[in-house]
């Protein structure tokens, strides 16, 4: 399935009154008003983003109003929020029930309205396990983060422009010249699909990253960065390995992806386990 591109055809009657009836009463209903937004099913990862791309025909209005579980832009904390446009994030964990609806209505004709179905999935994991040249402890050292003052928000750094979970950092900034770092384990794809694992901005230092047997970075750089897409299945757990080591430079390395039909964004601990 191509989910770069979701579309989902619901439709109503749009009852335009012309001072006439019919002859069993009824008003005349010469206009049809169609909304387009996406699938009758989705499945979607804890955290992540996909824009449902809709289109309204029939309306002289093409303004739509989006609602999940019946709230009007959803919430963030529960089931996960929705724009004006149809840019719905999920939560961070996994609602109860974890399937929710998401529906699009007309401003126009609010007749008009049907809903797709997202499923929301987590790999529920804890994060990597992390060898470097002190020991064995999980990815969350102060050796993998700077600039802390950075962030009012407690146990978040800056990270590519943003105030993020330390967890969810992989090295940023780090300071010092004498270390390696290597994480090996399995990360969860939540979807089948295309996922585009890619630098924001740049990388580091000597970084090396392997997704399910192929190699997505293995740079030598001192502000350079990756891409690499993979087709890969979903709902299952792949293996990944992780190193950096410091060249002279700033130490900087991030793991992140765009998932199909989503945005850039760090990959979260909840996908990483042993």
């Amino acid at each position: 399935m191509n989910r770069l591109a979701i579309y989902l055809c619901v439709s109503a009657m749009l009852i335009v009154s012309t001072g006439c009836k019919n002859d069993n009463g009824s008003q005349p209903n010469p206009n049809n008003v169609v909304v387009s937004i996406g699938p009758s099913t989705f499945t979607q990862g804890v955290g992540l983003v996909v824009t449902f791309a809709a289109t309204v025909t029939g309306a002289t209005d093409n303004s739509l109003t989006w609602y999940v579980n019946g709230m009007a832009g959803g919430d963030s904390t529960t089931v996960g929020s929705i724009s004006a446009t149809g840019r719905y994030r999920a939560p961070n964990t996994v609602p109860v029930p974890a399937t929710v609806e998401v529906r699009a209505t007309s401003v126009e004709d609010p007749r008009a309205s049907d809903a797709v179905q997202v499923t929301i999935v987590s790999g529920n994991g804890t994060g990597l396990p992390t060898m470097y040249s002190t020991g064995t402890n999980v990815a969350e050292g102060p050796i993998f983060h700077g600039y802390w003052a950075d962030c009012a928000t407690p146990n978040h750094i800056l990270y590519e422009g943003e105030c993020s979970l330390i967890n969810d950092c992989p090295v940023d900034w780090a300071y010092g010249a004498d270390f390696s770092v290597t994480w090996s384990g399995q990360l969860f794809i939540p979807y089948a699909g295309d996922y585009k694992f890619n630098s924001h901005y740049w990388v580091d230092g000597i970084v090396y990253i392997e997704v399910n047997g192929t190699v997505v970075a293995d740079l030598n750089t001192t502000g350079g960065g990756y891409s690499k897409t993979l087709t890969l299945p979903g709902n299952t757990w792949v293996p990944v390995h992780l190193s950096f080591q410091p060249n002279g430079g700033t130490n900087n390395m991030h793991f992140a992806w765009t998932s199909p039909g989503g945005e850039w964004t760090p990959i979260a601990r909840s996908y990483l386990k042993p």
